[in-house]
């Protein structure tokens, strides 16, 4: 079985998730090929990415759709930073046409933003099986990512809060989820797969994705790397004092307000008057801005790509605080409890089905700095209770990998029995 594994990054949460299943297909003898948009950081076996060589018809097609897509980059551009992503279904690329996808017999899509042209690459695969797993709410909306509350996917997207020209709120998501059911009408999609069940409880409710079949996998992890490590090891080798309490948190980029390390910054400031023994370390993009906490010691990280040294720093911290309101099953919480830290979080979306209170984290009684600062302070006070090698045995068997190739085997096997 040839199968064409699509995501729009290779990094990030759904471009690792994306990667660490191609892998796991690859060892469990599946012919897997795993296409991206853009590079990776390093050599990858079966991994393609888009060349981008336009057709006369393409260009023509292009110049045409070109004020459209134009208008879509300026509605992109004047995003409130309070919203993370939009993301339009028109694009100049034509994944289609690549020789990986023709040739795959089941294609297999991750978060495709910016990477999928709906109307042309859906009416090209209309005899090819494609299974969809989301990564967010794209898919199921109009032009959003998270809807943050709003539920105008359920009906017709209409008056977008995420778009800030009240001209263009009218119609734009409307229009995008029009084109995206149009679209998607003409393809072959066999089956809708959420890491999370709270996600697919979303996109059961979705006007636009309610009708296909509907399955819930949880992303596997790489159980080499993200394995049980000995805290005070982990310390030694990251110089990092035995007697603190440390505190770990993790975003792609810091800046992002729906990743909250600005609610986990407030919390740690009521943390700051009592406690003074607290270091946080913080992973990810940031600037030299904010980060001042007193009575905290903040030790900036920066962006880390290697996932034996990101498994390090899980492992010599006491907790891993995640401050999201919206996320469907985190990498950083499943790679955090692999090595054995317990999590700290709101019990909210997809990451209130992620942990055992009391055995392997601590969910803040309410969604607030205050909420979050007392959640923290409970687990910091019993860090010395939490079983690591427990909360670590429990994590690999969930999030094995070897178990999430199988059952989208079955996935991808029910796909094509379907279809032919």
């Amino acid at each position: 079985m040839k199968v064409a594994i699509v995501s729009t990054y290779g990094a990030g949460g759904a471009g690792i998730a994306a990667l660490r299943l191609h892998r796991s297909l690859l060892k469990a003898g599946i012919e897997s090929t795993y296409v991206t948009l853009h590079k990776l950081q390093a050599n990858e076996a079966h991994h393609e990415v888009y060349e981008h060589r336009p057709s006369i018809w393409q260009k023509v097609g292009f110049y045409l759709k070109k004020g459209l897509m134009a208008k879509n980059e300026l509605l992109k551009a004047a995003l409130d930073k309070r919203f993370d992503w939009i993301s339009f279904p028109e694009s100049a690329l034509r994944l289609e046409n690549m020789a990986a996808i023709k040739e795959a017999d089941v294609v297999h899509l991750h978060w495709v933003a910016d990477f999928l042209n709906y109307d042309t690459f859906f009416a090209s695969l209309k005899a090819k099986p494609i299974v969809w797993t989301l990564h967010d709410m794209a898919p199921m909306v109009g032009v959003c990512h998270y809807s943050v509350g709003c539920d105008g996917f359920e009906k017709a997207c209409e008056m977008c809060p995420q778009i800030s020209d009240l001209e263009a709120r009218k119609d734009t998501a409307t229009r995008a989820l029009a084109v995206k059911t149009q679209s998607m009408q003409k393809g072959n999609i066999q089956a809708i797969v959420t890491p999370s069940h709270w996600l697919g409880g979303l996109s059961k409710r979705s006007k636009l994705l309610a009708r296909y079949r509907h399955e819930v996998i949880a992303n596997g992890m790489d159980n080499k790397v993200f394995c049980y490590q000995d805290r005070d090891e982990a310390r030694l080798s990251l110089r990092i004092e035995p007697e603190r309490d440390v505190v770990c948190f993790v975003a792609d980029d810091l800046a992002n307000e729906r990743k909250g390390f600005g609610r986990l910054l407030e919390a740690l400031k009521i943390l700051g008057q009592s406690r003074q023994s607290i270091t946080l370390i913080s992973i990810g993009v940031q600037d030299d801005s904010g980060t001042v906490v007193t009575g905290i010691e903040v030790r900036k990280v920066g962006k880390v790509t290697d996932p034996n040294e990101m498994a390090r720093y899980y492992a010599a911290s006491d907790l891993f605080v995640t401050a999201s309101l919206f996320d469907n099953l985190p990498n950083t919480i499943v790679e955090a409890l692999g090595v054995g830290c317990p999590v700290v979080a709101f019990r909210a979306t997809g990451i209130a089905e992620m942990l055992r209170p009391s055995i392997d984290g601590i969910y803040a009684k309410d969604v607030t700095e205050a909420g979050l600062a007392a959640a923290i302070e409970l687990g910091l006070a019993r860090k010395a209770t939490f079983d690591r090698k427990e909360i670590s045995k429990c994590a690999l068997e969930k999030y094995n990998p070897e178990k999430q190739a199988s059952k989208y085997i079955k996935v991808y096997e029910d796909a094509l029995k379907a279809t032919f």
